[in-house]
């Protein structure tokens, strides 16, 4: 008598298994991803901070070698006589300069030698100098170096410029280290997202404390969610979280201002205090 072998199903998956097994790959997935993108996204962070905590430091350190007297917030071309001690030097053509032109005026500053990387100068998250300007008036590449002085820190009376937005009439900038009050308070740079390119000039937010209604006239950065980092004058960094829609929102569109008048709001009350400058002259 013969016997028949019994046949055996090889091991595997049927395709309802591996189906569910996929299904539940595909799960995990999506719940990771989110979760993955916002630990890049603070991890950038913390470098970010260590870049802005870096340039505050070699501004003080400048300061201290300089008998207190401050780098000029205001990255002027050669062309148009930028000052020896000038943080950076801007292209000669701000609004259609490529980045390697950019990073040569980082390393023509008095800062970069207590540096000697551009890379402080750039926030891993700020992609502007990877494509056009934001502002269609605007040619060349977008802006490489993510931070910027307040217009407060020497940063009025060497633009010209700066006098489209009355700030002549408005505060007095300070020249030297020692005439900052309350330094822990006081910030002394700033990340900013300037859409016509590289970030010119200084920034700006124009304090208003007689009538409170401050000019938030340069867009800040938002390359880490609703938030942006800064320096202060005591050499410690901060991020600051945003709430008001208003900033938010002009701040995406990367505009130049002045953008709205910013009647009291926890956003513009914290700029307003943070800004520094020597003294309030009007109107």
């Amino acid at each position: 008598m013969t016997r028949k072998k019994i046949q055996r199903r090889k091991p595997g998956f049927t395709l309802i298994e591996l189906m569910v097994v996929i299904g539940i790959i595909a799960i995990m997935v999506s719940i990771a991803l989110p979760a993955f993108s916002l630990s890049k996204k603070k991890a950038r962070e913390v470098v970010c901070l260590a870049n802005i905590s870096a340039l505050g430091k070699a501004w003080l350190i400048y300061a201290e070698m300089n008998d207190n007297g401050i780098a000029i917030a205001n990255p002027r071309p050669v062309s148009a006589g930028c000052p020896q001690y000038s943080w950076v030097v801007a292209p000669n053509d701000p609004d259609n300069c490529t980045t390697a032109e950019e990073i040569a005026g980082i390393e023509n500053g008095v800062l970069f030698p207590y540096l000697e990387t551009v890379d402080v100068y750039h926030c891993a998250s700020d992609p502007r100098y990877s494509s056009p300007p934001m502002d269609p008036t605007c040619r060349g590449d977008g802006g490489y170096r993510s931070y910027s002085i307040p217009a407060g820190l020497h940063g009025v009376t060497h633009n010209p410029n700066l006098t489209k937005f009355s700030i002549t009439n408005n505060y007095t900038d300070i020249t030297r280290k020692t005439d900052i009050k309350s330094p822990s308070s006081k910030y002394i740079f700033v990340e900013e997202a300037y859409g016509k390119g590289m970030n010119r000039d200084a920034w700006n937010f124009i304090p208003h404390p007689a009538d409170h209604l401050d000019e938030y006239a340069d867009p800040v950065a938002l390359w880490h969610g609703n938030s942006s980092t800064f320096c202060f004058a005591d050499g410690h960094a901060e991020s600051r979280t945003w709430h008001d829609a208003q900033l938010i929102q002009t701040t995406l569109e990367q505009k130049d201002g002045p953008l709205a008048d910013y009647v009291s709001n926890d956003d513009a009350d914290w700029l307003a205090m943070g800004f520094p400058y020597l003294q309030y002259i009007g109107p």
